[in-house]
């Protein structure tokens, strides 16, 4: 019945190739109802190029993620060799989708712009094979961290009032934020030093600290009941 529903004879044949498979690696059971749900997997390939696509086109289409949904038939096709998958493919498919994540949190503000352009700069870099999609990535984080900072201000450029509000926040940072200050420095006439505070960073962390021991304080220990008090008499 699932087989009279692919018209594409090779899909066809990949399925029945994969149900055969796949009574070898699990019991007759769990193969008898898993395998309408990975049918879904092999309707979606008829539909978008009724035959087999290559894993680069699979990649493009349904992502690294998305093919995690259908682990099973993806180790049946490359153990197959039906579809050579491609580790750094894969991995490069997984930074872009961290990378529009990242984008995502400030796609609804103008300080956005400020971001693309950076990011615009970091992919001509790549491009010269300066940098990988990997450290794009890895630079973009900060980046979107201080313009989030920036945001409680009135003007799209980050100003060192809001650097300094971040490194406080993110010491750690601030070898990482040291590129997008370079290029906001470069492009934007600003004239930001990345700078940590350890007075202010240090009263941060006894504030935090503090903080935590408050509600730890305030949580009741696990396996104990509270103490009854004493009964009169």
């Amino acid at each position: 019945m699932n087989l009279a529903g692919l018209g594409s004879k090779a899909v066809a044949g990949a399925f029945e190739a994969f149900s055969d498979w796949l009574i070898t690696h699990v019991s007759a059971k769990r193969a008898a109802l898993s395998i309408d749900r990975y049918l879904h997997f092999f309707v979606q390939i008829q539909k978008h190029w009724n035959g087999l696509p290559s894993y680069e086109s699979l990649v493009d289409k349904f992502s690294a993620e998305g093919l995690r949904r259908f682990r099973l038939p993806m180790k049946w096709a490359s153990e197959t060799g039906v579809f050579l998958v491609d580790a750094e493919m894969r991995e490069a498919s997984s930074e872009r989708r961290r990378i529009d994540a990242l984008l995502a949190e400030v796609a609804a503000d103008d300080r956005s712009a400020i971001v693309g352009a950076y990011l615009k700069y970091l992919k001509d870099r790549e491009v010269n094979g300066e940098t990988s999609l990997r450290s794009i990535r890895l630079a973009l984080r900060p980046a979107v961290s201080l313009m989030i900072e920036q945001a409680n201000g009135d003007k799209a450029i980050p100003s060192q009032s809001s650097l300094d509000a971040f490194l406080v926040k993110s010491p750690g940072q601030k070898a990482a934020i040291w590129g997008f200050i370079s290029f906001l420095n470069a492009n934007y006439e600003t004239d930001l030093v990345p700078r940590v505070d350890p007075i202010q960073t240090r009263a941060r962390r006894h504030k935090q600290k503090e903080e935590q021991l408050i509600e730890l304080l305030g949580e009741p220990v696990k396996g104990k009941r509270p103490a009854h008090p004493p009964m009169n008499g």
